[in-house]
């Protein structure tokens, strides 16, 4: 593809393919995402998961007989919780690996491989395209966009996540319903190879860092035969100068990062000030607007959910600035393996297990919640010292 010779904030456009603007390569990362998170959706809705039914249920009104995976495969709330997180084993291996290699090829062709991979293999393996492309995408957001919206661009990135993920439950319901839990599988690999192929025809896209290392005007035959040996060499170089481990170890010496993925030192008296001040004006403000739009189930409900997802854009803006450029891609990968090894890697098995032991719906919904009580407590006295680096 052609540069085209226009001047896109501080980026040069003249490097850099002829379809790209900020605005455009936003709109491409929101559709990928949201299609990404589609799946996770669709497996976890009542058309596509099903239920497991009354063993050796005969044709009995009284009786009630399984329907679609969970139904069809016979599967108990354990079986069918690991199959909800089987697609974290692929996002977890390929994360830190796909976010290394993009140091030395073009991320764009990275994505479209693990998008390819997520296409035409087991739901294990889906997971490897959300790896690279969750990994890889976000630090191009965070550096093509307007340096006064840097946070609202990170947030409508981030704001397809869920959204996904609701389609899917609505996606699941609807063609599954009609069709079949695999036809909605079938169609939803329809989806996404034009932006897999996408991925692999688009050339690369400079950030801004690397523009300044780019020549406007071509070099000449000899400059460009020592430029390809000097790229060589580095190429051969460059893995073992600074593999994969040494980044990570570079990584985990960035203190804001670790206190915001971990969370290291002694909470100090602001931030436990700020959360309690936020636990006092959220339930108010909660309180005032369910007085405002009515008291009901709904309502509530509604405002728990849209509240429950404002967090994932401002806690990873305020990652990827506290670390390199080059690291960027691994920061967001390491954010995203932790999250998900003390997230829903453990949580769809262990919930599982328990609805089997209790086998009411209520009760394990009711001890799944009240984490929340405990993850509030963890912030209130979470080791805050990033706040002296703001």
């Amino acid at each position: 593809m052609a540069g085209a010779a226009l001047e896109i904030g501080d980026i040069r456009s003249s490097q850099q393919p002829q379809w790209f603007t900020p605005n455009r390569l936003l709109m491409l990362f929101c559709c990928i995402n949201l299609l990404n998170h589609l799946d996770r959706g669709i497996i976890a809705s009542n058309g596509v998961n099903g239920v497991l039914g009354d063993a050796g249920c005969l044709n009995d009104a009284t009786c009630i007989r399984g329907t679609s995976v969970q139904g069809e495969f016979g599967l108990t709330s354990l079986q069918d919780g690991i199959l909800s997180s089987a697609f974290m084993a692929g996002r977890l291996a390929a994360s830190p690996v796909f976010a290394h290699l993009a140091e030395f090829l073009n991320p764009f062709s990275l994505i479209g491989a693990g998008l390819s991979v997520g296409v035409c293999d087991s739901r294990t393996l889906v997971g490897v395209g959300e790896s690279t492309f969750v990994s890889l995408a976000a630090p191009f957001v965070l550096n093509v966009a307007p340096s006064s919206q840097s946070s609202s661009w990170m947030s409508i990135f981030y704001m397809f996540i869920p959204v996904g993920v609701a389609l899917g439950y609505v996606y699941g319901v609807v063609v599954g319903g009609a069709l079949g839990w695999r036809a909605s599988f079938g169609i939803e690999s329809l989806l996404m190879p034009p932006f897999a192929a996408f991925g692999f025809m688009s050339d690369r896209i400079y950030l801004k860092g690397e523009l300044d290392k780019v020549d406007v005007n071509p070099p000449s035959d000899e400059e460009s035969l020592h430029r390809q040996r000097d790229n060589a060499n580095i190429k051969q170089t460059a893995p073992s100068q600074g593999g994969l481990l040494s980044d990570m170890k570079e990584l985990t010496m960035s203190k804001v990062y670790t206190t915001n993925v971990l969370g290291i030192r002694n909470a100090d008296e602001v931030f436990g000030g700020l959360t309690i001040l936020g636990g006092i004006m959220g339930t108010y403000c909660g309180g005032r607007f369910l007085d405002y739009t009515g008291f009901t189930l709904r309502n509530s409900f509604n405002i728990m959910l849209n509240l429950q997802m404002c967090w994932q854009g401002p806690v990873n803006l305020a990652s990827l600035p506290r670390v390199n450029p080059n690291l960027h891609a691994l920061a967001l990968a390491m954010s995203t393996v932790c999250v998900h090894i003390f997230g829903d890697v453990p949580s769809g098995p262990i919930v599982g297990l328990f609805q089997d032991w209790v086998q009411n719906w209520c009760i394990t919904t009711l001890i799944l919640t009240s984490i929340f009580f405990l993850a509030a407590a963890i912030w209130g006295f979470v080791k805050s010292t990033c706040l002296q680096f703001w």
